[in-house]
């Protein structure tokens, strides 16, 4: 398969300026509520945005501007948590997000667990499987065992918190 982003933009670590404008916006505006996405996966033929993933550790959770957002957004594509103590290397536990109530602190969510991938190779596999899906136009967001491969599926174990919101 050819690659899809050049090398120059595949070693960016990431932004200071963008870091910098987002701690002062918390700083400043701590009446105004924002949240950010961690990847937004988009196909090119067609234009089409694919999933929204949002990285966390298993003790993050997700938050009253994430409900909201996530609750919106998922009207647009599937929004998967992708939860690891370790994001170089893994292991990765993968949730699908349903729903949100934002009301309680924290607020109360519908999510799903997929699979855990054991490797960042796994989670290659199983997000490349999740674009030939979405291309095809198999991948539903309710129907979470279409975007699982069933060589990498293990059952997540929710009294570890990998099922929790």
């Amino acid at each position: 398969m050819t690659p899809v982003v050049d090398e120059e933009k595949r070693q960016l670590k990431g932004s200071p300026s963008r870091d910098a404008f987002k701690r002062r916006h918390k700083d400043c505006a701590k009446w105004f509520y924002a949240c950010d996405l961690d990847l937004v996966l988009v196909g090119k033929s067609p234009y089409r945005i694919i999933a929204f993933f949002d990285y966390k550790t298993p003790k993050d959770k997700i938050t009253f501007s994430e409900a909201i957002a996530f609750n919106i957004l998922k009207a647009i594509a599937p929004i998967f948590i992708i939860r690891s103590e370790n994001p170089d290397s893994g292991p990765f536990t993968i949730l699908q997000f349903h729903d949100a109530d934002p009301k309680p602190e924290p607020p109360v969510c519908t999510i799903t667990p997929i699979l855990m991938c054991r490797t960042y190779e796994d989670l290659e596999q199983w997000e490349q499987k999740l674009r030939v899906q979405n291309r095809l136009g198999l991948t539903t967001q309710n129907d979470p065992a279409k975007s699982s491969p069933k060589n990498l599926l293990e059952k997540p174990n929710p009294k570890n918190g990998g099922c929790l919101c």
